[in-house]
């Protein structure tokens, strides 16, 4: 029996968009095709957008919301498409409630929010 991280491991291992965009389809069956790809698309901008804005610092608050949030929408269509054991074998849960956590604090340190900050 295949399960959803086998399915997964199996699509993404060619590394290539088109890979890519078959295992997203998988994920978003719910949504119309061209929404699907559109997803694909959008999730991948915000995944290389987010980690450098919390990487430099700049606008934490809502680069760590919209982690929480891409990363919530992601385990929701993992666990939809592919059961429970999916989302927790790559720790997409844990890494929403962690950005969460982060957007719920009122001081980044060593940010350039921090720099920027007027008093």
């Amino acid at each position: 029996m295949q399960t959803g991280s086998d399915f997964g491991a199996k699509i993404l291992h060619g590394g290539n968009w088109e890979n890519f965009e078959k295992y997203t389809k998988h994920l978003t069956f719910f949504l119309p095709e061209s929404l699907g790809i559109f997803s694909a698309y959008t999730a991948t901008f915000f995944e290389i957008l987010f980690p450098l804005m919390l990487i430099l610092g700049f606008k934490t608050k809502i680069a760590a919301y919209g982690t929480g949030f891409l990363l919530l929408t992601f385990a929701l269509s993992m666990t939809i498409a592919l059961g429970v054991k999916a989302p927790l074998d790559y720790s997409v849960w844990i890494g929403s409630a962690a950005a969460f956590l982060l957007a719920s604090q009122q001081h980044y340190n060593y940010s350039i929010d921090t720099l920027t900050k007027k008093n």
